[in-house]
């Protein structure tokens, strides 16, 4: 009862790695019935997939009748792939003599997808906070030289233009940051597509032109 109600997909298998029962979750997850993997080695699912460096961690660590952790790319029955937290464990009886293993896996697909999400956002945000820092350090040189009444004007207007692009990414972060924790805004609202264009083209004019 209690295997059946873990939400972990879990497989026990003899010494030879032959799996003899799995849960409902293993079968919901995987989409393969207990009748389709009873018997199997437990390599169809997760050995083709792993780097070699994890495949001999793994074998140590069962040779040893200790415990293995990793992160494997396991295959559904209809083909698609996912990535897996997985655990294999020694089953021992009451003399402590191995007797099998237990292996246990989850879905982390979603978190690792979110995680080379933040990665790509931290990475493009680093770039893109040098840019307007860049051009106010310039426009401000500018002003300090005195120019003409209508340049000066322009070059506050592009330090403006800088300072929202900066609060923005600024922004940004702080959402990104709110992500991560769990209070992000749930809210949703409209917004006025020509607006948004107008404020990129404003942004990247005086670069296009250079």
């Amino acid at each position: 009862t209690i295997l059946r109600s873990v939400g972990d997909a879990i497989a026990m298998s003899d010494l030879e790695m032959r799996i003899h029962y799995v849960n409902e979750a293993f079968t919901a997850l995987t989409g393969y019935t207990a009748e389709e993997v009873l018997g199997q080695h437990i390599s169809f699912l997760f050995g083709e997939a792993m780097p070699g460096l994890a495949r001999q961690a793994l074998r140590l660590a069962l040779v040893k009748g200790e415990t293995w952790q990793g992160e494997v790319s396991a295959r559904r029955k209809d083909g698609r792939t996912y990535d897996a937290a997985l655990t294999i464990a020694p089953m021992r009886d009451a003399r402590g003599n191995l007797v099998g293993y237990v292996s246990s896996h989850r879905d982390v697909s979603r978190l690792k997808d979110l995680e080379r999400a933040r990665r790509r956002f931290m990475t493009s945000i680093s770039h893109e906070l040098r840019t307007p820092v860049t051009n106010m350090k310039i426009y401000a040189r500018l002003l300090r030289q005195k120019p003409q009444p209508e340049r000066s004007e322009s070059y506050l207007q592009v330090l403006e233009r800088q300072a929202d692009r900066l609060g923005g990414l600024i922004q940004d972060i702080l959402e990104m940051t709110a992500l991560d924790s769990g209070e992000a805004a749930r809210g949703w609202a409209p917004v006025w597509l020509p607006s948004v264009i107008g404020d990129v083209l404003s942004r990247y004019q005086s670069r296009a032109e250079d």
